[in-house]
């Protein structure tokens, strides 16, 4: 008796939990059409077009945003990306849609090039130093297969359904694992500046209340940054700009200041380096959205690392 009778509470319980998650679906589902018929098309169009370089937050905080917003933040997107205000050109801007255009001239078949593994490929690692090409396999795979080699990569695409239409191949070993990882690290890094091998230096950056005050903490790796002599010191000015809107998109705070790096000449320098940045504003609670951009002050071009924050 205590069996069936354990029995019909499980599958009590179990029609229960069903019967939520079906709520819960729903709810999701009329969410996302909700969501959909608040979008325009003109920011439909962008957040296809941007699918291989928007990162995870910005992507949130664009769809939560009224659509009468979403322009400006169309407009801070690339700005962000421009890596020489000085010039007229967005040379980011325009390399990207110049990628597009070449990968559905290039790789359209069927589905547009764009859209395809090596379309995406294409545009964010730019084109192969060189292509070794298999029409007809090999010994061990009759398919046909590409393999693009770049400076410290390969990608290997082969025509699985025999449409044309070449796939990346990720095989699942231990032996490939590390490879592909690389593979991986070099799509991130090129989400940056569409050239995963230029030598630029790195940052991260982080909220942090110190003695209760708020503050922006900036770490930069200092095995990519140059530094010049001064005397006995070896120096480096770094630009730090900052714009942090709240969820309406409304500024609600700038900064832009030059930081000294100095060393003394001789001494071993640390991997790191944290610089502090106070936030003079009271902000209130809740999450903001941070631009933020770096520029050494003897070169012409930024870094920039863009993040979705909580404010406590």
């Amino acid at each position: 008796m205590k069996i069936k009778n354990q029995i019909k509470k499980n599958k009590n319980l179990v029609s229960a939990l069903i019967t939520g998650a079906l709520l819960l679906v729903f709810a999701f589902d009329s969410a996302l059409i909700l969501a959909k018929q608040k979008m325009s098309s003109e920011s439909a169009e962008f957040l296809s077009k941007v699918r291989y370089i928007i990162s995870k937050d910005e992507k949130k905080f664009f769809k939560n945003l009224p659509d009468d917003k979403r322009e400006e933040f169309i407009k801070q997107f690339w700005e962000a990306r421009d890596p020489n205000s000085e010039t007229l050109e967005n040379e980011f801007k325009e390399e990207y849609f110049q990628r597009i255009d070449d990968a559905n001239r290039k790789f359209t078949v069927g589905l547009e090039g764009w859209l395809t593994d090596r379309g995406k490929t294409y545009i964010l690692l730019g084109p192969p130093r060189h292509v070794s090409e298999y029409p007809i396999g090999d010994i061990y795979d009759r398919r046909p297969y590409v393999v693009w080699h770049y400076e410290e990569v390969f990608l290997v695409f082969v025509d699985v359904y025999g449409d044309g239409d070449l796939r990346v191949l990720y095989v699942p070993m231990p032996s490939v694992m590390a490879h592909q990882a690389l593979v991986q690290e070099a799509f991130l890094k090129a989400k940056q500046n569409l050239s995963y091998m230029e030598d630029l230096f790195n940052y991260s950056f982080g909220y942090k209340k110190i003695k209760n005050a708020p503050h922006l903490l900036f770490t930069f790796d200092l095995a990519k940054m140059s530094f010049k002599p001064e005397g006995d010191k070896m120096v480096s000015q770094l630009e730090i700009v900052v714009t942090a809107r709240d969820r309406g998109y409304n500024k609600a705070w700038t900064y832009r200041k030059t930081h000294d790096i100095n060393f003394k000449t001789g001494e071993d320098l640390p991997k790191k380096i944290t610089v502090h940045v106070p936030i003079d504003k009271k902000l209130k609670k809740g999450k903001y959205f941070f631009y933020t951009s770096v520029k050494k002050m003897d070169e012409k071009n930024k870094v920039f690392n863009n993040r979705l924050i909580k404010v406590k």
